[in-house]
């Protein structure tokens, strides 16, 4: 009877063992899911991040490219409401409102404002792109012209009349000249 005594309790340990194992199994694979799971949606929201930092580079960059094209298309809309971007024809346009952009079955919605900045050659622009509850923006300043410089330091062709010179061509002439004495090169006075 001794003997059959300890072969029930010896049956209920591995029953409890069992029982046991099973739970622990059970802790790490659910706590495994979970794992998997946050660090799935986290990459959704990255992507997403990514796709709406995109979309932020590629409205200033086409802004900037719009502002050379044609710079009133830009600075005639300043404080007077939201924009967007809309691709029509292969060409680029500004449309009244908020534009919404369809990526990868999910909706950005994409707008931007221009501000003055008391200069009539710079725009401020803030961009904004939206999805579900979260928005991004960022800002820059536009300006009608390439950050290009000219610099001329040899006069000695003289003047030449009312001729345009342009940023790119090199030139030692001017357009004009009264009581200008042009002599030296690299030298400009005024004459007594």
């Amino acid at each position: 009877m001794k003997e059959s005594f300890q072969r029930k309790k010896y049956r209920g340990q591995i029953l409890i063992e069992v029982v046991i194992g099973i739970l622990i199994l059970g802790v790490i694979f659910g706590g495994s899911l979970a794992l998997i799971s946050t660090s799935l949606k986290s990459q959704k929201v990255s992507t997403k991040r990514d796709i709406a930092n995109s979309l932020l580079q590629e409205t200033h960059e086409v802004l900037r490219i719009l502002a050379l094209k044609n710079w009133f298309d830009l600075y005639d809309k300043k404080e007077s409401g939201f924009y967007h971007l809309e691709k029509s024809g292969g060409q680029w346009k500004i449309k009244d409102g908020k534009g919404i952009v369809n990526i990868g079955g999910a909706n950005f919605t994409r707008y931007f404002e221009i501000k003055d900045v008391a200069d009539p050659l710079k725009i401020k622009v803030k961009v904004y792109v939206k999805w579900g509850k979260t928005t991004i923006s960022s800002k820059e300043v536009i300006s009608r012209y390439e950050g290009k410089t000219w610099a001329q330091d040899d006069w000695s062709g003289g003047s030449v009349g009312d001729q345009v010179i342009s940023w790119t061509q090199t030139t030692s002439t001017f357009t004009t000249s009264s009581d200008i004495n042009f002599a030296s090169s690299g030298l400009i006075m005024l004459s007594d």
